[in-house]
């Protein structure tokens, strides 16, 4: 679950919407067109750490982005739009993202007898499919770096509305991860084995999780935004010797201008 200062910021965001929302409620926020360009702003992020003996992982850092109709770079994520139907809401995009999962053997004694296990890029295809206020995406990923060799695809389902000038985004998914995304981030082979850490090679894992995106262009003259998401473990990732949750919490928080 969410530690207790996560809602309480939540709780705060939802409050400066319902106040804020009146004395903006006239100002036009979508001139219906995408701007273009570089822009800066800073990165922050802290989510739930899978693996026991490991705490939680924040991280607040600079950053830098290009936007364009066709191309989305932001940090060691980008996206290049390869096909647009317009008529049909019908979107093809190539994407590469940097995947931040694993451990190092000295993160903890349960694991000094483990190699480690490295974050890796993934690249692959998002389909997409707009419907009035829905958004429908496939999303097919694939190790590049050949760290495990998995495979992950998500299939996700977003709401959009807006009050005034904030944007308003909840949201469900499911994520597949193949037997070789899992046995290497989650298993423990013959050679691993210790008093603490018993073999296990888990196989194919589906997880459901739920977001929600509140977003606005109305502070500092950028777009801030605050992500929470919440994914439930499927039994063969938590019932992984290396792992003490059932469930996997993240917030983001970014603040992003255009120069």
């Amino acid at each position: 679950m969410f530690p207790h200062r996560y809602k309480a910021i939540l709780i705060l965001f939802l409050l400066s919407l319902s106040s804020l929302s009146l004395a903006e409620s006239e100002r036009k926020t979508d001139s219906g067109k995408v701007r273009s360009g570089w822009y800066y702003g800073l990165f922050a992020s802290d989510k739930a750490s899978l693996y026991e003996g490991i705490s939680e992982q924040a991280k607040l850092l600079p950053a830098i982005g290009y936007k364009s109709p066709s191309l989305n770079i932001f940090g060691p994520f980008a996206s290049y739009r390869l096909y647009n139907n317009s008529r049909q809401g019908m979107k093809l995009f190539v994407h590469a993202h940097y995947k931040s999962l694993g451990f190092d053997s000295k993160d903890s004694a349960r694991f000094n007898t483990l190699t480690d296990r490295k974050s890796s890029f993934f690249a692959g295809l998002t389909l997409e499919k707009k419907l009035d206020n829905w958004t429908f995406r496939t999303a097919y990923s694939k190790d590049i770096q050949g760290r495990s060799n998995g495979e992950e695809v998500k299939l996700s389902a977003s709401y959009f509305y807006n009050i005034g000038p904030f944007f308003i985004r909840p949201s469900a998914d499911l994520t597949f991860q193949n037997r070789t995304f899992t046995r290497y981030y989650f298993g423990v082979n013959s050679q691993e084995e210790n008093g603490l850490l018993r073999y296990y090679q888990p196989s194919d894992s589906f997880s459901p999780g739920l977001g929600l995106s509140l977003s606005t262009p109305i502070f500092f003259g950028g777009f801030t935004r605050l992500s929470m998401s919440e994914q439930w473990l499927d039994k063969q990732l938590s019932d992984s010797p290396l792992l003490d949750k059932k469930r996997a919490w993240q917030v983001t928080l970014t603040f992003t201008r255009f120069f």
